[in-house]
């Protein structure tokens, strides 16, 4: 059979090492924060550098998009999926990561309700104004006078009604599709889903509804009818999105839309970490109480935020576009004809086309946010962009990880290895004869839709010999398969009995 030609996508056996994140990718401030949560919390790296990203592009994407080489402009959001063992520390890495968000939104809520109190009066007293001009036109009338000044009156003041104010939130727990719709209404509008525990949002509904948020990632939201003649609008929307599910929540849910969440491409846009259990390894470290990395990146993931609020108050809508340096958008050219050749039938990629389809424009994404993050002028320089190509790439072959395995492909391959085993235990006991239905009983493929493409894998690779005799199927191992076997004297030809 033949194996995919880079080492790094192979399927690892149990005991291969959990490949590093490539932290050091990061620029300065994030990467230092990353480090002292990890520290600190002793959470997966990779959970904790996802969780950054995600801060990090909910952050920045009402204030700029990437506009990719080949006239391509895209949103700067990000969608990240993290499945945890038990006792992942979820909570300790997001808290300290999360606290500018929940303290904008702490700000705005207050700034919300003050407006509220506002707007409450303003309205009565807007009221009380408009039930005077309505009698004064009634008296007029009845009086058979001419009522068309006060009309004017009346309608002129209808246009000074006070505008509700609208609570923007930017994180969100628990979102349903209408949620969602009511959440983005208007131009821009822009929200974070990102929970601590991912069960939050899967039963809020939103991810019953892949549709929906693959049409967020390429900000747009199709129109959605509200009733009575009105409708829901976003225009430009955008959405970061970090799901963290324990593993075997992320399995009940893939079990339930996994294949179609595959078939459409949600899966293919986001960046996946499955990372093994860290209980009985933790070590805790000593840690520096003066070390400011957190609040730094916390600080400045605040003034990005009061920016973007400002901007929209203000009724600026237009982002920042960020481009390609001429030297960067030849390392992206680059990237895409290699990722098309690995793409093509035998390529170490074809099994996971739906993400490594998307893998440069991510890639673009994450160079996007890093250039605006780290406060850098021009365009996007190689330098930058090769750094956001690590990240992908690491998750490329975790992705390649965690579904190649689940795969029709190697679930082959694992049958292929379990009867193997078992024909080898039988050649020690100098078996080397089957009845074929001796070897559907008692093999451990007990299906026989599990054996026949074993069988026929062994057989194409010459290692197993099936001949009709006496009208039954007999299987003869191969010598040269099992050259372990030494003197082959021990080899003899002894018919399997069960």
């Amino acid at each position: 059979m033949s194996w995919p030609r880079d080492a790094r996508f192979e399927s690892p056996e149990p005991e291969e090492i959990y490949p590093a994140y490539p932290i050091e990718a990061f620029f300065k401030m994030p990467r230092d924060a990353i480090h002292q949560v990890i520290a600190r919390s002793q959470a997966p790296e990779s959970i904790v550098a996802m969780t950054a990203l995600a801060v990090m592009s909910a952050a920045c994407q009402q204030l700029i998009d990437v506009q990719m080489p080949r006239k391509l402009r895209r949103p700067t959001s990000l969608y990240c999926f993290g499945r945890l063992a038990s006792s992942g520390r979820k909570t300790s890495a997001l808290e300290p990561l999360l606290s500018p968000l929940t303290s904008f939104d702490e700000r705005v809520k207050r700034e919300y309700e003050a407006a509220k109190v506002n707007y409450d009066k303003e309205v009565r007293v807007w009221r009380n104004l408009e039930k005077g001009i309505a009698r004064r036109m009634q008296r007029e009338a009845a009086a058979g006078g001419s009522t068309e000044q006060l009309q004017e009156e009346y309608l002129a003041h209808l246009a000074t009604e006070p505008r509700a104010p609208r609570l923007r939130r930017i994180l969100r727990g628990s979102v349903s599709e209408r949620a969602l719709y009511e959440a983005l209404e208007g131009e821009r509008e822009a929200i974070a889903a990102l929970a601590d525990e991912g069960e939050t949002v899967l039963r809020g509904g939103l991810l019953d509804r892949l549709g929906t948020i693959d049409s967020v990632w390429n900000g747009t939201l199709p129109p959605r009818d509200r009733g009575y003649g009105k409708m829901l609008e976003a225009t430009d929307p955008r959405l970061t999105l970090l799901i963290l599910l324990p593993s075997g929540m992320a399995d009940i849910y893939e079990k339930k839309t996994g294949a179609i969440a595959r078939i459409i491409g949600f899966y293919g846009r986001m960046l996946h970490a499955d990372p093994p259990s860290l209980v009985g390894s933790r070590v805790q470290t000593a840690l520096d109480e003066n070390d400011l990395s957190i609040d730094l990146f916390t600080s400045f993931v605040l003034e990005l935020l009061e920016l973007a609020h400002a901007r929209r108050n203000s009724g600026e809508f237009e982002p920042e576009i960020i481009h390609f340096t001429a030297e960067a958008t030849d390392v992206w050219e680059q990237r895409v004809a290699e990722i098309e050749e690995r793409l093509k039938e035998g390529g170490d990629l074809h099994d996971i086309s739906d993400f490594a389809g998307k893998a440069v424009e991510i890639a673009s994404r994450i160079a996007a946010i890093f250039h605006y993050f780290s406060k850098q002028v021009g365009n996007i320089t190689v330098d930058t962009f090769e750094r956001a190509w690590k990240i992908v790439e690491w998750h490329m072959v975790e992705f390649k990880r965690i579904f190649y395995e689940k795969s029709a492909k190697r679930v082959l391959e694992k049958n292929v290895e379990r009867l193997t085993k078992w024909f080898r235990t039988q050649a020690m006991r100098r078996h080397s004869r089957f009845a074929h239905n001796d070897v559907l009983q008692c093999n451990p493929l007990r299906k026989i839709d599990e054996l026949r493409p074993a069988l026929d894998v062994l057989r194409m690779e010459g290692a197993v010999e099936l001949k009709m005799e006496s009208g039954k199927w007999m299987i003869d191992l191969s010598k040269q398969h099992f050259p372990e076997f030494d003197p082959p004297s021990l080899f003899q030809n002894v018919t399997y009995r069960p």
